[in-house]
Parts: C-alpha cells; sequence; structure tokens
C-alpha cells in the first residue's frame, strides 16, 4: 500500500491493532502531560468533580458520584473540600428540599478557566515548535479523535 491510499479501517487486524496500541500510549501520556499543566492546588478528582459542574452545570452529589465512578460518601468529602476552598456550594433542590445540589462558584468557573488556559498554552507552545507537516496531520487527525471520542 502506497503512502498516499488511505487505511480502510475493515483492513488488516494486525495493523489496526497497532495503530490502536500506538495511540492509546500517545493519547494516555498526552492526557497525563496535560494534566500537569495547572495552577491549582486541586486533586483530580477534585478537578474532575468541578470540571464536570462547569460542563454539565448543577446536580445532586449521587448523580456526581455517578458520573465520577465513586461512592457517595466518597464525593460528599470531596465536594465538602471544594466548598472549604469557595469553588462550589450546595443549596437545596427547589423541587426537593431532601435533595443537596452542588454547583460550581463564579470561583469555581474562573479556577477551571485557568487551568484551560494553562493546558493550551503549554500544548500551543508544543505545536508551535513541530514541523508543518506534522501540524498538517494533527489538523486533519482532530476531528477523526473527536469522533472516536463521541461514540
Amino acid at each position: 500500500m502506497s503512502e498516499s491510499t488511505p487505511t480502510d479501517a475493515r483492513g488488516d487486524a494486525v495493523e489496526v491493532a497497532a495503530v490502536a496500541a500506538d495511540l492509546h500510549v500517545a493519547v494516555l501520556r498526552l492526557a497525563r502531560r496535560l494534566r500537569t499543566e495547572w495552577t491549582e492546588e486541586l486533586t483530580s478528582t477534585q478537578l474532575g468533580t468541578l470540571g464536570l459542574l462547569v460542563r454539565q452545570g448543577p446536580m445532586p452529589i449521587s448523580t456526581l458520584a455517578g458520573l465520577e465512578g465513586v461512592r457517595a460518601p466518597s464525593m460528599t468529602r470531596t465536594v465538602t473540600n471544594l466548598e472549604g476552598l469557595g469553588l462550589v456550594r450546595r443549596r437545596s433542590d427547589p423541587s426537593d428540599a431532601r435533595v443537596v445540589v452542588v454547583e460550581a462558584t463564579d470561583a469555581g468557573h474562573d479556577a477551571v478557566a485557568r487551568i484551560r488556559r494553562a493546558r493550551r498554552a503549554w500544548l500551543t507552545q508544543q505545536l508551535a515548535e513541530l514541523p508543518a507537516a506534522d501540524m498538517a496531520s494533527l489538523r486533519a487527525a482532530a476531528p477523526i479523535l473527536l469522533a472516536l471520542a463521541e461514540r
């Protein structure tokens, strides 16, 4: 197969598996590296919880726990810590006073925005140092990776 011939996704299973393995390692390493680019003193669990609240809006602790794959008592501790930092607040659900809803504060939204800026700045710097051909490859790959992630 020549370099200009597109790879048939149904093609050679060994080749597809090799690409999957390489991509898996690359994506995990890049994600790990990006996670180190922030200035906030938050654990990855706290940041994940805060980011979820910023992206999806207020929700009950039980919903947060389910989305983060932890038990409610663990999420309660995480929320308590974030609340102590002024990044989230609890309030009663207007439709059911027994339910506690957690929402990001303005400070929480600002913290997530700062972290995103720091991560994107680092990635922008790394990309700026790449050869034009590599940038073109990444530009073409980005929508494909996004589509894979959304399946």
